[in-house]
């Protein structure tokens, strides 16, 4: 697997390939930036290259988690020994509290799954999981293609 492709291994759990931060800025994402989140802003602090790259959201570069698995030289959360640790597992929470936040309930079972399999399979099924049949990748609270129309599960129907 290329390098550019590992760097949307989030630390903590989740694919970065389905971040509507991340997809916006790709060729297959354009559709994202006519969304109210994005019209109107400054879009430099919202574009993010993936977790494991130099150019992050304003929101990832304060990542806690990220800062504290690069002091431990290790990939992603679950290579830990303490995991799940206190930050992962309050992250975690916070799925429960806000409807653009159920993507973060499932970073402990992607982590556990990433450290049983190996980061390239873990990235293969996620990019799977996130890309509609007819080929265009999609954020994880699209509820529709952007290319065919057709219905995506995704987390806005959770």
């Amino acid at each position: 697997m290329n390098t550019e492709h590992k760097k949307l291994l989030g630390i903590c759990g989740l694919y970065c390939g389905a971040c509507d931060n991340y997809l916006a800025f790709t060729e297959s994402g354009q559709h994202l930036l006519k969304t109210e989140k994005y019209i109107g802003k400054d879009l430099e602090p919202l574009m993010c290259k993936g977790c494991s790259s130099n150019a992050l959201s304003e929101h990832c570069c304060k990542c806690e988690m990220r800062k504290c698995a690069q002091s431990k030289g290790i990939s992603f959360c679950g290579a830990c020994e303490s995991f799940p640790c206190e930050k992962v597992t309050m992250f975690h929470a916070e799925g429960h509290k806000w409807d653009k936040a159920k993507h973060r309930l499932d970073i402990i079972k992607n982590s556990q799954r990433t450290k049983t399999i190996g980061v390239d399979e873990w990235l293969k099924e996620s990019e799977k999981k996130w890309t509609c049949k007819c080929g265009q990748h999609f954020s994880f609270y699209e509820s529709e293609c952007s290319k065919c129309n057709k219905s995506l599960k995704s987390y806005s129907k959770k």
